[in-house]
């Protein structure tokens, strides 16, 4: 027969399980943040389409289904992000307007590594002030080219981390793109002009007049270039080659976006007021349009061409994100 003491343990163990089994363990903190879901700044997608990472102006990023819309998480940056990119290793790269580069490892869903963006002495030799950090990456990962506002530029080796920086010509920047050959293409408004930067040298190699220069992207093919003019309301075609404009794309609304898809026969173009048109880049002819939320800024085509996804500054809490399904059968 038992001892009493060791019944009345056994009791109290008993007890304690059974506390247990109706607490359960400690509440895990949600997968997303909802709260901090407001104020889409901008989006990247990962090579196979399936997924969006977005930044918000509630210093977070998440991850979306594309084909569902639904978040799946969020990671806190630590600041107001500018821009976001995607390495081909699955890397999610951040730059915020504390000028740094933050690294989420979206399998861990953490960040990894935080790296300071040096900002350059101005013309008067003063330090810029903190700005916008549009960010491109190299098709092998290797390098991101992230563009200051104030005309600075700083390349991050992706393997040491390590940042460099230069001022290949004044002027602020509105965006930064690279050419098939890694020539970099940025787009500076008050200058009316695009320039090409040798990433060798980080010196101009040539420029292109183009009035009111803001958003570009570049066709696969790297030979023309489509600028975005939002004073104008249109967007200008520029021959790489000749670096001659050509012809305009009146897309029929205040362009302030663009995107282009895998083919390059297609270009999305939005406004502030939350209309977007699919038009022909050929010919500019309209092929179907939507409604979104305000302020669109992020628009980008699935690699099949099946979809446009879009992410909008100007909607609520928890919205802010659409994933158009397009006509046609993509590339």
């Amino acid at each position: 027969m038992r001892s009493r003491p060791f019944c009345a343990l056994l009791a109290l163990l008993g007890g304690l399980l059974a506390l247990s089994a109706c607490t359960g363990p400690p509440p895990r903190p949600p997968a997303v943040d909802q709260a901090a879901l407001t104020g889409a700044l901008d989006m990247a997608l990962t090579p196979d389409g399936t997924r969006a990472y977005i930044v918000w102006r509630g210093g977070v990023v998440s991850a979306m289904d594309v084909a569902t819309s639904e978040q799946l998480w969020s990671v806190p940056v630590g600041a107001t992000p500018s821009d976001v990119a995607v390495t081909p290793d699955g890397r999610v790269l951040v730059s915020t307007w504390a000028d740094e580069l933050v690294t989420v490892d979206p399998v861990a869903r953490a960040v990894t590594a935080r790296t300071p963006i040096p900002r350059q002495p101005d013309e008067g030799d003063a330090v810029s002030a903190p700005g916008s950090l549009e960010m491109v990456v190299t098709p092998d990962g290797s390098r991101a080219v992230l563009a200051r506002g104030d005309a600075g530029v700083t390349t991050v080796d992706l393997r040491t981390m390590a940042a460099t920086s230069s001022r290949p010509g004044t002027g602020e920047i509105s965006d930064v793109v690279l050419l098939p050959d890694g020539t970099q293409l940025f787009s500076q408004y008050m200058r009316n002009v695009v320039i090409a930067v040798d990433p060798a040298t980080g010196n101009q190699a040539w420029y292109a007049q183009v009035a009111d220069a803001r958003e570009l992207v570049v066709s696969p093919d790297g030979g023309t270039a489509y600028v975005v003019s939002p004073r104008y309301g249109t967007i200008w075609v520029v021959d790489l080659a000749t670096r001659q404009y050509t012809r305009e794309i009146q897309p029929g609304l205040d362009a302030d976006d663009v995107a282009i898809d895998a083919t390059g026969r297609r270009l999305a173009v939005s406004d502030p007021g939350g209309r977007v048109v699919v038009v022909d880049a050929a010919t500019g002819a309209p092929q179907q349009d939507a409604l979104v939320d305000r302020m669109p800024s992020g628009l980008a085509f699935t690699p099949d061409g099946r979809r446009l996804v879009v992410v909008s500054a100007g909607a609520g809490v928890g919205s802010g994100t659409r994933s158009i399904e397009l006509r046609g059968t993509g590339p």
